[in-house]
């Protein structure tokens, strides 16, 4: 059973045990040190390494080139918390055409439209709040009118 508070070593404040990420190889379930001293060593350590950053896009712009569909679905799960499957059933539900205007692209792929309110603070999706999938034109517009219903039916 997980403790309801921990104490992080790095910060040295009690938290609730929710602030840790889990680590089944620990004892108590539960990261080493809280999330915020994780993020904040992650990111020292991502400044410390300027030639990581360039490795990565590399790495991943080869795997595109040589085996897209791995990079789409690592992309999309890690942007959106779907899968490259998933987002093909939903192409495939939706005819192969923009949700909006029912367009097909031409030669690009439609984006996937999630709300962005589900998870503000999340960098990623959690992939239950994606909505669909809109072609570049169609996502800006949303984008402009910030997800607001009100002020596209005002549009209309």
């Amino acid at each position: 059973m997980i403790d309801s508070t921990k104490r992080c070593p790095k910060c040295a404040e009690s938290k609730p045990s929710a602030e840790f990420g889990k680590n089944r190889a620990r004892a108590d379930g539960l990261s080493y040190a809280c999330s915020e001293c994780t993020r904040r060593a992650n990111r020292m350590w991502r400044e410390s390494s300027p030639t990581h950053r360039e490795k990565n896009r590399k790495k991943l712009a080869e795997l595109y080139r040589d085996d897209p569909d791995t990079y789409l679905n690592y992309r999309y799960r890690s942007a959106y918390g779907i899968t490259l499957a998933r987002h093909n059933e939903m192409l495939a539900e939706q005819g192969g055409a923009c949700a909006i205007c029912r367009q097909r692209p031409d030669g690009q792929r439609l984006a996937v439209d999630h709300d962005h309110s589900c998870c503000p603070t999340a960098k990623k999706s959690c992939g239950k709040c994606v909505r669909g999938l809109l072609c570049a034109r169609c996502n800006r517009g949303i984008g402009y009118f910030g997800d607001d219903s009100a002020m596209l039916k005002r549009a209309a």
